[in-house]
C-alpha cells in the first residue's frame, strides 16, 4: 500500500482507487473554505479534497460511484483524525442536500475500448471526455446553496469552450481560477457560481 503527505494529510491507496496526481492536486490547491461550511467532495477518490477541507473545520461529504473509494476515504480521514461522512453516489444520484463548496475531478480521459474495471473507470470521461462534465453541468446549480461556489477540473483534451457554452446555458457564472500545462495537455479548474 503506497501513500503521500499533501498538505499535511497522510493518503493510503488502495488498488482500485484513482491514486492523486497533478489533477488533484491542482484541485487541491482551490480548497480554501471556512469553519462550518458545507463541502461536498464529489468523485472523492482517496479523500484528498474532503480532508484538506475538513481540517479547516468544514463539514465534508465525500461521495464517489466507486465503493472502495468511499470506504478508503474514511480510512483515511480516520488515519488522520478528521470528521467526515461519506457515501456511494453516480454523480448527484444520492444527494438532496445544497453545499457552500462544491469541489469535482471528473474522469476527462477520452474513452479507449471498452475498459471495465474501477480505476479505469475513475479516467474514463466516454467517447470525447465530457460524458461525465456533461451530466455534471446541469447538476451544479441544483446542489449549492445561494452565494456557493464550485469548482472542477478539466483538461483541453475535452473543449473547453463547450464547457463554457454549456454553463453559460444553464446561467452559471465562471472564471478560470487555476491552470498547469503539463506535456499533452493543459489542466484547468474552473470556478462557478450563480
Amino acid at each position: 500500500m503506497k501513500s503521500i503527505e499533501v498538505n499535511r494529510i497522510k493518503l493510503f491507496s488502495d488498488p482500485e482507487v484513482y491514486f492523486p496526481r497533478e489533477d488533484s492536486f491542482l484541485l487541491a490547491e482551490t480548497v480554501k473554505v471556512k469553519t462550518d461550511s458545507k463541502v461536498l467532495d464529489l468523485g472523492c477518490g482517496t479523500g484528498l479534497i474532503g480532508l484538506i477541507a475538513a481540517k479547516q473545520k468544514a463539514k465534508v461529504l465525500c461521495t464517489d460511484i466507486n465503493l472502495e473509494a468511499v470506504e478508503l476515504a474514511e480510512r483515511n480521514a480516520e488515519k488522520n483524525h478528521l470528521e467526515i461522512k461519506a457515501k456511494k453516489s453516480d454523480l448527484f444520484s444520492e444527494i438532496k442536500e445544497k453545499f457552500d463548496f462544491i469541489f469535482f475531478n471528473p474522469p476527462y480521459l477520452p474513452k479507449e475500448g471498452t475498459k471495465k474495471d474501477l480505476l479505469e473507470k475513475a479516467l474514463d470521461g466516454g467517447e470525447k471526455g465530457r460524458e461525465i462534465i456533461d451530466r455534471f453541468i446541469p447538476e451544479i446549480r441544483n446542489h449549492l446553496k445561494e452565494n456557493g461556489k464550485c469548482f472542477f477540473l478539466q483538461s483541453s483534451l475535452n473543449e473547453i469552450k463547450e464547457t463554457e457554452k454549456k454553463m453559460e446555458k444553464k446561467g452559471l457564472k465562471f472564471n478560470i481560477k487555476k491552470r498547469k500545462k503539463l506535456f499533452f495537455e493543459e489542466l484547468i479548474v474552473f470556478k462557478v457560481w450563480f
